[in-house]
């Protein structure tokens, strides 16, 4: 994704990256901030065995998910999010995938095929954007949020409680990512 509003797909073959797709995502926004490719392998319709959704997310806009050739289908999320970043999450428990949206007020999980907001997790303590979030199921089933914050601070939540277990500050440092 990026400045020119497209999202491009690539594929590597032969020791070589081949042009998959281009999406025009006609976002009104100055540019692309995330994107994401969501294969569901619970829907059978296309050669591969799996459906490819890609979405899209842009500041103050609803995000826009795509079918495999590039058409918008639907959208998600609301408009007063100024999202920074996107993932998915299988969710076992409701058989069903969450979109892990980390946006200028909080971390959202909102549930792909309905399109709702199911959980909120925002320190109300801090006003800080939220910059990466990603969500793990542990051995033992616990499920953890993991997400930084322009602030400086990376929180490990209690997914099904929506409350901190930890949290780290770095003072002075904006966090936008990690890696689990």
């Amino acid at each position: 994704t990026g400045y020119d509003k497209k999202a491009i797909i690539w594929f590597y073959e032969d020791n070589k990256f081949i042009n998959y797709l281009t999406i025009a995502t006609d976002h009104t926004g100055l540019y692309l901030y995330s994107g994401l490719i969501l294969f569901d392998s619970t829907i059978k319709n296309s050669k591969d065995n799996g459906h490819m959704s890609i979405i899209t997310s842009v500041p103050n806009e609803l995000m826009k998910i795509f079918d495999s050739k590039g058409k918008v289908t639907r959208t998600i999320g609301n408009k007063t999010d100024y999202t920074y970043f996107i993932n998915s999450f299988f969710d076992k428990k409701s058989n069903s995938y969450k979109i892990i949206n980390a946006n200028s007020q909080d971390v959202k999980i909102i549930d792909y095929k309905e399109g709702k907001t199911e959980k909120t997790f925002k320190e109300t303590s801090n006003n800080s954007w939220h910059m990466s979030a990603y969500i793990k199921e542990m051995n033992d089933g616990k499920i953890l949020l993991y997400e930084t914050d322009g602030g400086g601070c990376f929180r490990i939540w209690d997914y099904h409680l929506e409350t901190i277990i930890d949290k780290i500050v770095c003072n002075g440092c904006s966090l936008r990512g990690f890696v689990l």
